[in-house]
């Protein structure tokens, strides 16, 4: 019963909410923390220094792919960051996300 996280990028507090609701009311997510970060990034040959959010996505292992396919459809940016992060969590944890997303493989 694998879990996964995914790491995604936002310009905004509100477009993190509206990406976010979407996959979670679909099933393809069992829940999103959402937070404020500051990046520093090289972007068309300049340095940028931005206030962004990232959401962390928890998903189960078998729903993984369908989710960051959801996610990068919806995704504003030019270039979406969407990091694949695999994980293992306690067994009652993962098995609720794994109810939340579907019922399991």
């Amino acid at each position: 019963m694998a879990v996964a996280m995914l790491y995604v990028t936002h310009p905004d507090e509100q477009s993190a909410e509206e990406m976010c609701s979407v996959p979670l009311e679909e099933g393809l997510i069992a829940c999103a923390n959402i937070f404020s970060i500051s990046s520093m990034y090289h972007w068309e040959t300049k340095m940028n220094k931005d206030s962004e959010f990232v959401s962390l996505l928890k998903t189960s292992g078998h729903m993984v792919e369908h989710a960051e396919g959801r996610i990068m459809e919806l995704d504003g940016y030019e270039t979406p960051c969407v990091i694949h992060i695999e994980a293992s969590a306690n067994q009652a944890y993962e098995e609720w996300v794994n109810e939340q997303c579907g019922g399991g493989a």
